[in-house]
This record gives structure tokens, C-alpha cells and sequence, in this order.
């Protein structure tokens, strides 16, 4: 099932793009960037797929081809993986020997048949976040791919929600249709970051609540910024607009990005690939 799908791309030409994708369990939404003019020109998300679909190598190829992910055209990828466990670890506390962090590592993911532990570095925030990533998924893009980076998608939101947004004390909180993922920074510095199941707009407000709870940052002071599958004419923005003073959507993001058949679209809707993009 398409959820979003706005393009402009005609791949009968000689532009080069690069291809963003974020994955959770069940979704896959990608971007397509044309290294010209360093547009986006393409944004689609496909939902209700298989579960845990990028363990299954043959199914993940199917459903690249048929969105026609392997074009010639497409010099390098950027892929996140939404996974719920994971782990952020300064990097002044990461030795050179990383056997000494066998424990660590075994504390994000315990059965690793399916996955390899994988190691991302954010810059801003100058820590490493280690994750579980699918070996199948990650087979995939080295093999069709000559340039591949990969990421957590926390890690997207940790970066840009900090280039993006100028008050101190705020909580960036960015959707998916079961999943809320959030980053809490305070007096500038970052905090935390997770990642939550959610089954009802009341859960949203409390988990929103609870980060602010565990930061010690006040309600009335905070600045909530939302971004991802919400629209203002939502019975989960009604409600945080009730209890929440200073609420915003992630709005503010550079036009010229964009290609002109995002003219008129929300583009808070499209922060978390937009961060991805952003990524090198």
C-alpha cells in the first residue's frame, strides 16, 4: 500500500541521483536526490509490506526492481534502519579494541542469525550508536550498490532536528503509522533519543510527557516540534495542541531541496528522508 508518492523523475536521461531509504519492520520509504542540483525529486513510501520483509533477500530484491531502485542511474545509497533496540555510546569511552565491547554490543541484540551489529558515527553529538541491521538487507545494497552508507534513523533526527531548530530546550517528535520516535535536547546539548510503540493518541502525549519527566525539562518552556505521518487537522495534534504551548511542525526545510512537485506539500511530513538525504 502507497501511502506517499510524488515525483518528477524521468530516468531517460543522464542525471545521476542518489537513492535514501529508510526501513522499519513493515515499510519502506525512499528518496531520490539528483546529484546536479541536489534536489529531491522523488519521495514514495510503501506500508502493510510483509513483516520484517528485509530478512527475506528475494522479496527485498522483487520489491527494489519493481520501484526500479537499481537503475544505472543511481550512484550511491543511503539506508536507515528503524530498529528499536540500539545503543548510543560516546566516543570517548570507545577503545580501538572493540572486543572489550562484546557485552554492549550483546545488550542491543542477543540473536544474531539474522542480524550483524552495526556502527554508525553522529557527528554532532560526537558518539557512536550501535544497532542491530539484516545481513540480507545489508548483502543487498553492497552487492547492487558501489557506494552505500547505513544508518540508524534515530541517527537522521538526532543530526538535522539540531541543524534545523534554534531554541535550546526542545523535543523533536517524528512519526510513523505505529511508531514515534523522539530526540530531547536541553540548553542546546543533546539528551536522549528513543523510540516507542504507540496504539493510541493518548500514548503519543504521554510518552511525550515522560521524556519531558526524565530530562527535567518544564511543559510550559519546552518547544515540541513534530514531524513525520501527522497533519494538523488530526485528532493527535488537537490533543497536544490542548496540553502543549509551544508546538510547531518541522516546516522550516531549505525549498531549494526540493523539486517543484513538492511546491504546496507539508514538507514535516517528509523530515525524517529529508534528514537521510542530507546524511554523507
Amino acid at each position: 500500500m502507497t501511502g506517499i508518492d510524488y515525483s518528477s523523475i524521468d530516468y531517460n536521461n543522464k542525471d545521476k541521483y542518489k537513492l535514501s531509504s529508510i526501513i522499519t519492520e513493515d515499510n519502506l520509504l525512499f528518496a531520490l536526490t539528483r546529484f546536479a542540483d541536489n534536489k529531491i525529486i522523488k519521495i514514495k513510501e510503501i506500508s502493510k509490506l510483509k513483516e520484517n520483509f528485509s530478512l527475506d533477500s528475494d522479496y527485498t530484491f522483487n520489491l527494489f526492481q519493481k520501484n526500479k531502485l537499481f537503475n544505472k542511474n543511481i550512484e550511491e545509497i543511503s539506508v536507515a534502519f528503524l530498529a528499536k533496540e540500539f545503543t548510543i555510546v560516546p566516543k570517548e569511552i570507545i577503545s580501538d579494541n572493540i572486543k572489550k565491547y562484546n557485552n554492549l554490543l550483546h545488550s542491543v541484540k542477543q540473536y544474531l542469525d539474522d542480524y550483524s551489529i552495526q556502527k554508525s558515527y553522529i557527528d554532532n553529538i560526537d558518539a557512536y550508536n550501535f544497532f542491530p541491521f539484516p545481513k540480507a538487507l545489508k548483502k543487498l545494497v553492497s552487492d547492487n550498490y558501489a557506494n552505500t552508507n547505513i544508518f540508524h534513523a534515530n541517527d537522521l533526527l538526532v543530526c538535522q532536528s539540531k541543524k534545523n531548530i534554534n531554541t535550546k530546550d526542545f523535543i523533536l517528535v517524528n512519526f510513523h503509522e505505529y511508531l514515534l520516535q523522539t530526540v530531547v535536547f536541553r540548553a542546546g546539548e543533546f539528551v536522549q533519543t528513543n523510540i516507542y510503540d504507540i496504539k493510541t493518541k493518548d500514548d503519543i502525549l504521554y510518552y511525550i510527557l515522560l521524556n519531558l519527566k526524565n530530562t527535567g525539562i518544564p511543559l510550559n518552556l519546552v518547544h515540541v516540534y513534530l514531524s513525520g505521518r501527522v497533519q494538523k487537522e488530526s485528532a493527535i495534534y488537537k490533543l497536544l495542541f490542548e496540553h502543549i504551548k509551544n508546538i510547531h511542525f518541522m516546516d522550516n526545510l531549505d525549498r531549494t531541496d526540493f523539486s517543484n512537485v513538492f511546491l504546496g506539500k507539508p514538507k514535516h511530513i517528509f523530515f525524517d528522508i529529508y534528514s537521510l538525504s542530507k546524511c554523507v
